[in-house]
C-alpha cells in the first residue's frame, strides 16, 4: 500500500455562469514552460519500431467521418503561446475545448456558441497553464482542470477546478481553487501536466510535481481523488494524495452510465520501457481511500520516441517522452492506453488487471501507423460502450509531403488488440509549422448518444494540433464513427 504524503483543501471560489462572464482579466501564461521531463528518462531503444505485418481483416473501423472543423488557433486563444494542450469533450449536444489558455462550447456540427479566456473565466491573475477538460456521462457534469505557474519558490502549490452544474457548459459552474501541502507538496512546486480520469464516484488526477520555477527540478509524482458528490454540489472537500510512478495516468471508468468497478486503475510507461499498474480503492471517501501499487510489466516493450519529423527544411516536432498523453480506460479487467514509442509509432493495447508483481503485470500490445515513411505520435484513446476501440494521433510523412496532421484508427468489438498498419482515415491534413513545440495532449471522447440506424459507443470526437497556413498552430476537431 502506498502511504498518503500529501494533502488538499479546496475552497468553493464563486458560481460563475459561462454564457453571460466577461472578458475582465488579462489572460496570463508562462510561455517558456514545457511539458518536464525527468533528466535521464530514456527507456531503451529498438522496441516498437517500424514492424510490418497483414493488414488485420477489420470487420469495421471508425473511418466515417460526420463533421470537421478547426476548433480554437493561436491568434484566437487569449494565449500566443506554445504549445495548446489541446483537448476536447462530448457530451449531449456539446462538444467542449480547452486549450492554452481559453475554453469554448460548440454544436455537435461545430457552430462556435461562445469562447472565453480562463483567467476570466476562473476568476484569478494566476498564470495558467495545461487546462483539462472531461464530460461525465453518469452526472451529465462537466469538470476542468488548470494549473497556476507558482510566482515564487514559496507560494503554496495549487491547482483550479471547475464543474458544471448541468449538462449545459454555458450555463453555470462552481469554481474551486486548491491548495496542498504536506511532504510531496513543498512550497513553490509546481503541479505539472496534470493528468485527469474518473471512476464512478470521483475525479482522479495526477501531476507530475517540480519545485523552483527558475530550473523545475524534479520532486515526484502525486495523484488524489475528489468524491463527484463534493464538487458537483458547491461544497469544499479535503484529500490525501500518494506518490506515484512519473506521468501516471488515471484511467476513465467505461460504460454509459460509468461501471462501478471496485478498483480504480492508473498507468505509467515507466523508465525501463515497461508500465507500472497501480489502483486506488474508496476514491470518494478521503478518510479510508487506499492507493496500491499492483506490479509492473516486463521492460524492454516500448522505448524513447523519436521526433515528428516535417522535412523540406522545416523543424522536427517534439514527440515527448513516451509518457500517456490522454486517459487510459478501465474495462472490467482491461486498462487500454495508447502512447508513442521508437521511430515514433503508435504502441496500444492493454494491461490485465488480473495479474500483479514485479514484471508479472500482462501486457496486450500492438502498434499502429499510417505508412512505412509516417512519423506518428501524441495518441489518445477511447473505448465505446459496445466495446469498439477508438485511436486518435498526429502524424507526418517527409517522403510523400504531408505535413502535421489528424489521423483516426480503432477496431470494433471482438477484433482484439492487433497491428493497425494502414488501417483508418486522415481526417484533416494541416500546414507545416516552424515552431518545434507540439501537442502536449490530445483527447478521443465517446459520443454517449445513438440513433436507429448507430448505437449509442459507436462515435466519438476527436481533436489534435494541427498548423495553419502562416505556421501558427491551430486544433481539429472531428466527429468520427463506425456508422
Amino acid at each position: 500500500m502506498v502511504a498518503s504524503g500529501g494533502t488538499g483543501q479546496a475552497s468553493y471560489v464563486r458560481t460563475v455562469n459561462f454564457s453571460t462572464v466577461t472578458t475582465s482579466l488579462a489572460n496570463i501564461h508562462n510561455g517558456s514552460h514545457p511539458a518536464l521531463r525527468i533528466p535521464g528518462f530514456s527507456p531503451p531503444a529498438g522496441a516498437s519500431g517500424k514492424v510490418s505485418g497483414p493488414t488485420p481483416a477489420l470487420s469495421l473501423t471508425p473511418t466515417l467521418i460526420k463533421a470537421q472543423w478547426t476548433g480554437n488557433a493561436n491568434a484566437t486563444s487569449s494565449c500566443i503561446c506554445q504549445p495548446p494542450d489541446t483537448n476536447a469533450a462530448i457530451g449531449g449536444n456539446y462538444i467542449v475545448e480547452a486549450v492554452n489558455l481559453s475554453l469554448s462550447t460548440y454544436s455537435k456540427t461545430g457552430l462556435l456558441s461562445r469562447r472565453i479566456g480562463l483567467n476570466s473565466f476562473l476568476g484569478t491573475s494566476d498564470s495558467l497553464s495545461d487546462p483539462r477538460i472531461l464530460f461525465d456521462n453518469t452526472w451529465k457534469r462537466w469538470v476542468l482542470t488548470v494549473i497556476p505557474i507558482p510566482p515564487s519558490g514559496t507560494a503554496t502549490p495549487a491547482m483550479w477546478m471547475a464543474a458544471s452544474t448541468s449538462s449545459n457548459p454555458n450555463g453555470t459552474w462552481y469554481v474551486y481553487h486548491i491548495g496542498f501541502g504536506g511532504g510531496l507538496y513543498p512550497a513553490g512546486t509546481l503541479l505539472d501536466y496534470p493528468m485527469v480520469g474518473m471512476d464512478s464516484d470521483s475525479i482522479i488526477v495526477s501531476s507530475n510535481n517540480f519545485n523552483n520555477p527558475s530550473n523545475f527540478t524534479y520532486i515526484n509524482t502525486a495523484a488524489f481523488a475528489v468524491a463527484k458528490q463534493r464538487i458537483y454540489n458547491g461544497r469544499g472537500f479535503s484529500f490525501g494524495a500518494y506518490q506515484v510512478s512519473f506521468s501516471t495516468h488515471p484511467a476513465i471508468a467505461y460504460g454509459q452510465p460509468q461501471a462501478q468497478y471496485g478498483r480504480s486503475y492508473l498507468v505509467a510507461a515507466n523508465g525501463g520501457g515497461g508500465f507500472d499498474l497501480y489502483y486506488m480503492t474508496n476514491s470518494s471517501r478521503p478518510d479510508s481511500t487506499q492507493m496500491i501499487f499492483q506490479g509492473s510489466t516486463v521492460n524492454g516493450l516500448w522505448s524513447s520516441p523519436g521526433p515528428g519529423v516535417q522535412g523540406s527544411g522545416f523543424p522536427n516536432l517534439d514527440a515527448l517522452d513516451g509518457r500517456l498523453q490522454a486517459p487510459p480506460y478501465q474495462v472490467g479487467n482491461a486498462i487500454w492506453f495508447a502512447h508513442a514509442s521508437g521511430f515514433p509509432v503508435i504502441q496500444y493495447g492493454w494491461l490485465d488487471a488480473n495479474t500483479a508483481g514485479t514484471g508479472g503485470v500482462a501486457a496486450n500490445l500492438a502498434v499502429a501507423y499510417q505508412a512505412g515513411s509516417s512519423y506518428d505520435w501524441n495518441p489518445s484513446i477511447a473505448v465505446g460502450n459496445s466495446g469498439s476501440v477508438f485511436l486518435n494521433w498526429a502524424l507526418t510523412d517527409p517522403t510523400l509531403g504531408t505535413p502535421p496532421s489528424l489521423r483516426v484508427s480503432g477496431l470494433s468489438a471482438g477484433n482484439g488488440v492487433q497491428n493497425l498498419i494502414g488501417v483508418g482515415t486522415t481526417v484533416y491534413t494541416g500546414s507545416f509549422g516552424t515552431n518545434t513545440r507540439f501537442g502536449d495532449y490530445s483527447s478521443v471522447s465517446i459520443d454517449q448518444a445513438g440513433t436507429s440506424a448507430c448505437a449509442v459507443g459507436n462515435n466519438a470526437v476527436v481533436i489534435n494540433e494541427t498548423f495553419g497556413s502562416n505556421n501558427d498552430w491551430n486544433t481539429r476537431i472531428g466527429r468520427v464513427g463506425f456508422c
